[in-house]
Order: structure tokens, then sequence, then C-alpha cells
């Protein structure tokens, strides 16, 4: 029997002396792979690991060991963790580089499984389940909206995609055969060297290897590959001038944020360079190129890095690095640019869970990842161990302005509940669920019930709740008024609610001109920050070229109700940390017959449903509102049902309601159309 042993993934490829040309060199590998089902009553009633609280940590998988067991909670299982991503659902992807797989820890269960390589070493299998194919040495992982997995492994000289929706592996960048040509054709035609792998929200794929010191985009839409960042030297110049012209020294991972931003980690000049979208310049956003450990609590480009390894980046474009041989993960906060300490105390071993994460070992973590809750997940590489520092680097409690759901509680989780609740004038209903996602249309139930003036209707609601584990600090709201009372918002105050903060996201409004009332669903926050809505009364016939302004100005529709057959009311809003994100909107009218179809349209070319408005009379009509990041036409998950999804296949999988309609929602409310997306 071979006997298990520990690989350090710079053993295998060191820069010279002068730092010109590093040695490409590939030894063999060979590992011992244990990989078992759970069939023991050990595994009954499994516990599911909590998210510490805020700036503590705590391991959420792995026990120490490298031997992998199938099935079994996270924390029962061993791993060997170089990279690690986490999904818009909150599962967690590990890439163990020693046994040659990619997991995952699924975020209801926090059960562990493989989802890519059997744990033999090859490059073998594309076309076939990733489960039965071969990696060899994965080294990072990277996962995308619609959940398909990117693996970038050392030693196949590709970036291999897993396909969520049928568990298939493919190549999508390189040839299998070492090198840094081919730029400008086909991304499966290009040598490459791909040690690092991100996509963003439009779906391009980013590759970087410190072999060719380049950093290289495969275009989502025509997979052409071509080089964004690296002139192929190796070296640290080129700061303030075209990216393409700069050298790179060591370059081993790259981040994206939510506006195109490029992050890359140099490991062998100790820095952090950033790729300006907007003009494709490059500078050194951390560390001043000498190793060691120094600068916390100044500028980030006056400190000492050692030996970044990883790197992730919140909404707001605050940067994680995970400071490998300084056995700590650095925070740079984007508005001061200064740099401190988040995680570890810089003595390479394993303590601390349970406690602050600054006063805890770690021993060279490798990758750091963010969930859509400012949780912070660390591959801490040879603790053989993934830790999670709860809520840390959370800015604000939104998602990526690129994911639209500007509640900012990402999909997960979640169990519908539905009520019928009499909200007579100028009365509210609140509660602190936890994360409600949608909160759906409020649906105005006439004639009121008898014997309750002045109440003018009552409103159907459904609501999203989250378990426990998975809750944040939000709260779901449904406030009613009078209708001429409307036009006074954001000065809008109903009984003890008022709706003029800048921590709440409106997201749904129904007003019932024949009866003078209206009433809004919002969330809300005592975390959120820089909310910015707006309230217009505008022709139906303008909505489009208001979508579309809107959308110019970083703003997107949230919410709409017609109170005429000619004019209606809309809510927008923007988030003042994003700025200059550009948005794309449409909008359609639809009736019963056709908004399943359009719906289905809309998610095909990638916008995201932000609105649906309805109004009092159904002769007024409907209208749909979908919205995307400019440019990003990747297609979207979207279900269209006559009757309630099933929490199995939909709600447990991070889907949503964005629409639903009834027909004549009295007793016995049915369902006409049911639209879920995730």
């Amino acid at each position: 029997m071979e006997t298990p042993f520990r690989l350090n993934r710079h053993f295998f490829r060191t820069h010279t002396a002068a730092g010109a040309r590093r040695n490409t060199m590939k030894m063999p590998l060979r590992v011992f792979l244990m990989m078992t089902a759970c069939a023991s009553l050990a595994c009954a009633g499994l516990a599911q690991v909590q998210i510490p609280a805020a700036n503590n940590i705590s391991t959420i998988a792995g026990n120490g060991s490298i031997s992998i067991v199938n099935g079994v909670p996270a924390t029962s299982s061993g791993m060997y963790p170089t990279g690690v991503a986490v999904d818009s659902m909150g599962n967690i992807y590990i890439a163990d580089q020693n046994l040659a797989v990619i997991q995952e820890v699924t975020a209801a269960t926090r059960i562990i499984t493989t989802v890519a390589g059997n744990g033999t070493s090859g490059c073998t299998g594309d076309g076939g389940p990733a489960t039965s194919a071969q990696l060899y040495q994965p080294l990072q992982v990277a996962v995308d909206g619609a959940g398909n997995i990117y693996i970038a492994g050392d030693f196949c000289h590709s970036i291999r995609k897993v396909t969520k929706s049928t568990g298939v592996i493919t190549t999508v960048a390189g040839t299998g055969t070492y090198g840094c040509s081919g730029d400008g054709g086909p991304a499966t035609s290009a040598q490459i060297d791909g040690d690092g792998v991100a996509v963003d929200g439009s779906g391009n794929i980013y590759v970087v290897g410190y072999g060719c010191e380049v950093v290289r985009k495969v275009d989502a839409s025509t997979g052409i590959i071509s080089t964004v960042a690296g002139n192929g030297a190796y070296g640290s110049s080129g700061d303030g001038g075209p990216a393409t012209s700069a050298s790179l020294g060591g370059a081993i991972a790259v981040a994206i944020d939510g506006k195109g931003n490029l992050y890359i980690a140099t490991y062998a000049d100790n820095r952090v360079r950033k790729v300006t979208a907007a003009t494709g310049i490059i500078t050194t956003v951390a560390g001043n190129g000498t190793a060691g450990f120094s600068g916390d609590g100044g500028p980030a480009t006056s400190a000492e890095l050692h030996e970044p390894e990883g790197i992730a980046v919140d909404p707001v474009g605050d940067i994680l690095i995970a400071d490998n041989l300084n056995n700590r993960i650095r925070l740079v906060t984007a508005s001061t640019g200064v740099i401190s300490t988040l995680a570890g105390n810089g003595t390479a071993g394993f303590s601390g869970d349970g406690g602050p994460a600054t006063s805890a070992e770690l021993n060279s973590p490798a990758g750091v990842a963010l969930d859509l809750s400012g949780n912070v997940y660390i591959a801490d590489q040879f603790n053989d161990r993934i830790r999670v520092v709860g809520g840390a680097a959370a800015a604000a409690w939104s998602a990526s302005p690129s994911d639209f759901r500007f509640q900012g509680v990402g999909a997960g989780i979640s169990t519908v509940s539905a009520f019928n609740i009499n909200m007579g004038v100028g009365n509210a209903w609140s509660a602190p669920w936890g994360s409600p996602l949608e909160l759906g249309n409020g649906i105005c139930v006439t004639p009121p019930p008898a014997g309750s003036p002045p109440w003018r209707c009552s409103w159907f609601i459904n609501i999203h709740q989250y378990p426990p584990a998975l809750r944040r600090p939000t709260t779901a709201t449904y406030v009613s008024g009078i209708l001429t009372d409307l036009n006074s918002f954001p000065n809008l105050n109903v009984g003890p609610y008022n709706l003029s903060g800048n921590n709440l996201v409106i997201r749904s409004l129904d007003v019932q001109p024949a009866n003078d009332a209206f009433a809004i669903a919002y969330v809300s926050s005592p975390s959120a920050t820089g909310f910015e809505a707006s309230l217009q009364h505008m022709q139906v016939s303008d909505l489009q070229a208001f979508a579309t302004s809107e959308g110019l100005k970083s703003r997107v529709i949230t919410a709409l109700s017609l109170d005429s057959a000619t004019t209606c009311y809309v809510f927008s809003y923007g988030w003042a940390n994003d700025p200059s994100s550009v948005y794309e909107a449409t909008v359609a009218s639809v009736t019963l017959d056709t908004v399943a179809s359009v719906a289905r349209s809309m998610a095909s070319e990638g916008y995201v449903l932000t609105a649906f408005g309805a109004g009092g009379d159904p002769t007024f009509g409907w209208f749909l509102v979908g919205t995307r990041l400019k440019g990003s036409t990747t297609p979207r998950p979207i279900f269209v049902s006559l009757y309630e999804p099933s929490d199995d296949l939909y709600y447990l999988n991070g889907y949503v309601d964005v629409v639903t309609i009834y027909d004549n929602p009295a007793p016995g409310i049915s369902t006409r159309i049911w639209i879920v997306e995730k």
C-alpha cells in the first residue's frame, strides 16, 4: 500500500535566481485515496455546522486527515485543500490537490461528496460523468451563477468545466500541452498554464499561470482566448500603464469584482495587482514586493506579504488575501486602502476554533472565498480543513451588484408560507424571518371582510423562511395605506414604520384605486447602508425609456403597479456602493397566456425578472421587467408551473418566487401561473 503524502504547490516550479525563467519540470505523483460511503449509525442525525459569530472562526469541513469519506458530515472527512469557492446557494467547493478530486459541501446538510475526479491522477474523462474523470493536481476551483464548476489543474494544462445540470465534465481551455500560445483563436486550441481560474458575471473565464506570467480571458460568447494582463516576462514592472505591457511575478490566483475589475495575486514578488476594467490600466493594490510581515493598520501598498496564493473580492471591492507563509488572511479595505489581518495570528498550527479569528492559528492558507453574507471561507492547506470566519468581510448586506438580488440575501434553502392577512388602511405587518428572498406581490382580496370598516383590502402574501443556520439580520414588512398618501414617499409613514431610510429595498407594490388603498412589501436590515429608492408616477408608455435611463445610472426597477390603463407607480433604486455598473432593462406587456413564454425568453437572454406589475383592475394589464448587467447574456435558470413548485426540487435548491398570478384570490384562492427563478 502506498502511503499518503502531502504536496507543496510550489515544489514543482521554481524561479531561477535571476527570476527570469521558470523550471517547468513535472514530477509523478503517487497518492493513496480512500473513498467510502457513510454506512454507520454515526451518520444518523446529521448535525449542521453553524456559521460562527462575526469575526469568530470555526472549522466547517475537514478533520485534520487527508483520507476522504463521502456522504458524511463535512467535519468527519479528510482533505488537502488548495482552493475553495462558494456558490450563491452557500454550497462549498474544495479543490483537493493531493487526492485529485473536487468536493462539495452541501449548504442544506453540510454533507460532503465528491463532484469531480475519481481519485486517480490523470487528464481523461471529458464528455462523461465528472466523478468518473481523472484530475491531476487540481489547484483552484471557481463556480459561476448557474452553479457550473471550473477547475484549474497544474498538470493537465487546461481548464475543465463540470456542468451543473448534467454533471458532465469538458475542457473549456487548453490542449493539454504546456505553453502560452493561441491568443485570438479558440480557447480549446490554445496552450495554457492553468494554475488559477475565475468567472465573471457574464460567464467569461479568466485563467492565470505562473509559467506564462499572464492572465488570459476566454470570452463567454465566442470561446476565443486573449491576454488581458501580463507580457509574459517575470517581474513587477508596468504599474500605471496598460496591463498587457506589465510584467508579473509569479501570477497564481485571480479574482473579479462586480464591476469587472481584475485582481491578480503574484506570489513570487509578494503583491496583489489590479487591472481597472474601464481603462485596462494595472496598479499594485497590496504588497511592497518584500517578503515578510508588516504594515497592518497602514496603506496596503506599503505592507509586506509573503507568498499570497489566493484572493477574493467582496461586493464593494474589499480584497481578501490568503497570505500563505504569514499564515494569515489579510483584508484590504477598499474605501481606505488600509490593510489588516482578518484571520490568523502568524503562527503555523491549528488552534482557535470558537474564538476570535485573529487569535487562531492557520497553517499555510492557500485559498479564500466569500459567500453572499460576507462569511469568509479559508482553505487551511496544511491543517487539512476549511475554516470559516463569520460575517467579518461584509461591507453591506447586499449581494453582488451583478446579482440583482439587492435585498442581499442570496439564493439558499427556504420554505414558502402563505398568509391571508387582513391589513386595514394604515396597518402593517412585520416579522424578522431572516433572509426573505422574495415577498411576492400582495394581492388585494375584494370585497373587504364583512363588518370590518375601515379596512379596504386584505393581502395574500408569499414569503420565504430560512432555517436558523442561514438567517441574516433582515426583516420582511408589509404596510398598507390610503393611495393618495403614497405620493408623499420617501417621507411615508405607516404606523410605526417609516419608508425613508437607506436600509430598505421595496420588493413589491399593489395599488387599488377603486378602494383608495395600496400595499408595499420591503426588506430591511439594521446593517444595510446606501440604498437610494425613488418612486415615480408615469405613463405606461414611458416605462421602457425610464427603465433604460435608470440602468444607465446604475439603478434597477424593483416594483410597479398600475393605477389606470395608462398610468403606473414605479419603484426603482440604486446602491451607493455601486455607482458605475451599467444595466440593461427590458419591459414587456404580458397576459395570462403570454407571461410564461415572455419570462422564459427574458431568462434565456440573461435577464433577471426584477419586477412584475399588475393593478387593481385586471383590464389595466400586466408588465414584466427584466434587468441584466450590460452584456451579460448568460441564460438564467427559470421554472414556470401551473402549480406551486416542489420544495425539494426548487425552493431547496435556491429558486425563489418572482411572479405569482392568482385567479380570483377569494376563499379557495387558486394559482394560475407560478414562476420561480434561481
